[in-house]
């Protein structure tokens, strides 16, 4: 009954969501190019199999160990791009998921899918994420990412913020490759959980976006999952610092 309800309350939210999109694109034309502050796109909300580019790369700097806790340990993970479809997220959890600092990129590039694509972001987040963090992340982003044509609320540029280089000051446009600074909590040691059957890691990613820069985002490798994946992570999408007035640049968008 628990998982009938949670899987019910993941679709009622995808398809609300998913209705915004709707109207949007019957606002707009067919084939447009994509302005990131506008929403509009190329390709349909609720496409799960979009075109795939070139073979996503991955780097590593430093590490997270998941066994021993010590404070403020960082780690760096960067791609040179993020996945344009679900099959191309699965890849790169393949290649990442096995890693604490992987499942906070993972959860960011779920984000930039779901803004590119409503469906297979969805998809990606049910993925990455612990089953009761689902629905509390779909009913935020829905709104930070979802392409509507009133939407005070949308800021694709959150997505930027988290990425090396990016700034208010730059229209939140990123150096390249795509880098995260991800480190483990200065106070908060990692937790045994009965209720999700593993250890949740307190971690923290930087974001120039916000006043206080290290945002949480708590990850876990439960039992039977061969994957970390995000547990609690409120302040990676909540609203970030607008772009600044006096930048002459527009944000960009990623690859």
């Amino acid at each position: 009954m628990k998982k009938l309800l949670f899987l019910t309350m993941a679709a009622l939210l995808a398809t609300a969501c998913q209705k915004k999109a709707d109207t949007t694109n019957a606002l707009t034309t067919e084939n447009t190019t994509q302005d990131p502050s506008s929403g509009e796109s190329t390709s349909p909300a609720n496409s799960l199999d979009a075109p795939a580019g070139a073979p996503i790369e991955v780097s590593f700097t430093g590490g997270i160990d998941p066994k021993n806790y010590t404070p403020e340990q960082e780690a760096t993970v960067s791609i040179n791009r993020f996945p344009n479809n679900l099959n191309e997220w699965k890849e790169l959890q393949k290649q990442i998921g096995n890693r604490p600092e992987g499942a906070v990129m993972l959860q960011l590039a779920a984000f930039e899918l779901y803004y590119r694509h409503t469906e297979a972001g969805t998809e990606a987040i049910k993925l990455g994420n612990v089953e009761s963090n689902v629905n509390s992340v779909l009913r935020i982003i829905c709104d930070k990412f979802g392409k509507t044509q009133y939407n005070d609320q949308f800021m694709p540029y959150l997505i930027g913020s988290f990425l090396e280089g990016a700034e208010p000051t730059n229209a939140y446009n990123p150096n390249k490759p795509y880098t995260i600074r991800v480190r483990t909590h200065p106070a908060h040691d990692y937790e045994r959980s009965e209720m999700l059957k593993g250890y949740v890691l307190y971690l923290q990613v930087y974001s120039s976006g916000y006043d206080t820069p290290w945002r949480g985002c708590d990850v876990i490798k439960q039992k039977g999952n061969e994957f970390y994946t995000v547990n609690n992570c409120p302040s990676m999408y909540t609203g970030c610092k607008d772009i600044d007035f006096e930048c002459d640049d527009e944000y960009h968008g990623l690859d």
